[in-house]
C-alpha cells in the first residue's frame, strides 16, 4: 500500500513537472528575441546597455538583472520592479516567473543576466529556462572560483556548455576567443567579437558612471548582429539606467576653476577589479596624478585589507590616503614600513561621514577622489558625496 501511494505521488510530481515545462515553453515562444548575458563581471551593466539599445530601436524590451539588487525593468515605464526572494536566496526557477511576466506584458525581447553560477545550473538556465537565441559572454576573469574553478580553463569549459545552437554568440576579445569560436562552430552559431578600440573615450565620459570600453563594445556588437545602426545604439546606451552598485563618476568640488571628481570604486571589493577601474580613470583622462584615495576597511575582512595594502595601494602614487571604517592596521603598517607612495596618511578610523566630508572639502583640489575597499559601511559617505556634487568655492 505504501509503495502504491509513493508511486502515485511520484507520477503526480512527474506529471506536474511536464505540465510546468509545457506551460513555460508557451511563454518562451511568445517572445521572439531572448538574450542571455553571461560571464564573470559586468553582466548587470551590459544587460542594461543592451536593453537600452533595443528600447531605442523601438522594440518592446524587458530586462532582468540579478545579484543583491535583482530587478525587472521595462520599455513602457521608468518604474522598476525589485525581485523579492525567500530567505534562502535566489532560485533558478524565478526565471520561469520572469519569462511569464515578460510574455504577458507583450515583450518582443527579453534580456536577462544569467543568474546561475554553478556550471550545471548555467546549462539548465540556457537550455530549459532562457532558451536564448543570442548569448553574450561578457568576459572570463577569476570570480566564484570555488564553484566555477579551480582554473580559468575550467571556467571557459563551463561557458562553452552554455553556447546556444543555431544562434549568435557575442564575446569580448580574450585569449579564449578561438576556443569559444570552435565550440560555436560545432553548434552552428555565428560569433561576433566586440571591438573595444572602436569606442572613443569621449563617448564614455558622457556617462555619469564608470564604463569600460568592453561594456559598450559588447552592446554595439549586439546592435550589429541585429542590424541596428550605431547612432541609435549610442543614444540608447546613454538613456540606460545605471546598474545598482556601478562605479559612479561625477564632479565633486570646484576650486579656482579646477574640478575634482569622485570615483566610487567601493563595490569592486577586491584589488584586481579596483585596479582595473583606476586604469580606466587614467585612460579616460580624469585628473589622475596623485589622487586622494579613501580606503574603507572592515574589521571582519582583515584579509581583504591586507590584499589592498599589498597588491593595489603600492602601485599608485597617492597624495592623501584617507583610512575610514574599522581595522585599518594593515594599511597603517604598510605605510609605516615605507611600502606606500603616500604624501600624507589621514587616519579617520571610526569617524562619521560628516568628519570625512569636512576633510575632503579642505584638501581636494583638482584631483580624483577614489573610494576603494568595501561598499559595506561606506553608504553614508557615498550619499553625502552624491548630495554635494560640485559646490563652487570662491
Amino acid at each position: 500500500m505504501i509503495t502504491l501511494f509513493a508511486g502515485l505521488v511520484l507520477l503526480g510530481l512527474l506529471g506536474l513537472g511536464m505540465y510546468e515545462k509545457k506551460q513555460h515553453q508557451v511563454e518562451v515562444d511568445k517572445i521572439p528575441l531572448r538574450i542571455n548575458v553571461n560571464g564573470s563581471r559586468g553582466k548587470s551593466t551590459v544587460t542594461r546597455l543592451i536593453s537600452g539599445v533595443l528600447m531605442e530601436d523601438g522594440r518592446k524590451t524587458v530586462g532582468k538583472i540579478t545579484g543583491t539588487a535583482a530587478r525587472m525593468f521595462y520599455w513602457d515605464t521608468d518604474e522598476e520592479r525589485p525581485i523579492k526572494r525567500r530567505p534562502e536566496g535566489a532560485n533558478i526557477r524565478e526565471q520561469k516567473i520572469a519569462m511569464k511576466e515578460a510574455a504577458d506584458r507583450g515583450a518582443e525581447v527579453f534580456v536577462s543576466e544569467c543568474m546561475a553560477v554553478a556550471p550545471d545550473y548555467q546549462r539548465v538556465f540556457q537550455e530549459s529556462w532562457m532558451q536564448a537565441n543570442i548569448t553574450v559572454i561578457v568576459n572570463v576573469v577569476e570570480d566564484h572560483m570555488e564553484v566555477m574553478g579551480p582554473t580559468l580553463n575550467h571556467m571557459v569549459d563551463a561557458y562553452k556548455e552554455t553556447i546556444l545552437y543555431d544562434g549568435k554568440l557575442i564575446v569580448s576579445p580574450s585569449p579564449y576567443v578561438e576556443e569559444l569560436k570552435a565550440e560555436a562552430k560545432r553548434r552552428n552559431t555565428r560569433v561576433y567579437v566586440a571591438d573595444p578600440d572602436a569606442v572613443p573615450n569621449s563617448y564614455l565620459k558622457k556617462f555619469e558612471y564608470m564604463l569600460f570600453h568592453e561594456n559598450v563594445a559588447l552592446a554595439l556588437a549586439v546592435a550589429r548582429a541585429l542590424n541596428i545602426d550605431e547612432n541609435t545604439a549610442g543614444r540608447g546606451m546613454l538613456k540606460a539606467k545605471a546598474a545598482p552598485g556601478v562605479t559612479r563618476v561625477f564632479p565633486l568640488f570646484e576650486k579656482n576653476g579646477e574640478e575634482s571628481f569622485f570615483v566610487n570604486g567601493f563595490s569592486a571589493n577586491e584589488p584586481a577589479s579596483t585596479m582595473k577601474i583606476w586604469e580606466n580613470v587614467i585612460t579616460l583622462g580624469y585628473p589622475s596624478k596623485e589622487p586622494i584615495i579613501i580606503m574603507n576597511c572592515r574589521s571582519d575582512r582583515p584579509e581583504r585589507t591586507e590584499q589592498f595594502a599589498e597588491q593595489m595601494l603600492p602601485n599608485i602614487k597617492i597624495d592623501k590616503l584617507v583610512l575610514i571604517g574599522e581595522g585599518v592596521a594593515p594599511v597603517q603598517k604598510a605605510y609605516d614600513e615605507g611600502l606606500l607612495q603616500v604624501n600624507e596618511l589621514k587616519d579617520l578610523e571610526g569617524e562619521d561621514a560628516d568628519q570625512v566630508m569636512r576633510y575632503l572639502e579642505q584638501v581636494a583640489h583638482g584631483q580624483v577622489v577614489f573610494g576603494i575597499g568595501n561598499y559595506h559601511g561606506a553608504v553614508p559617505l557615498i550619499e553625502q558625496l552624491e548630495s554635494n556634487k560640485k559646490p563652487v568655492y570662491a
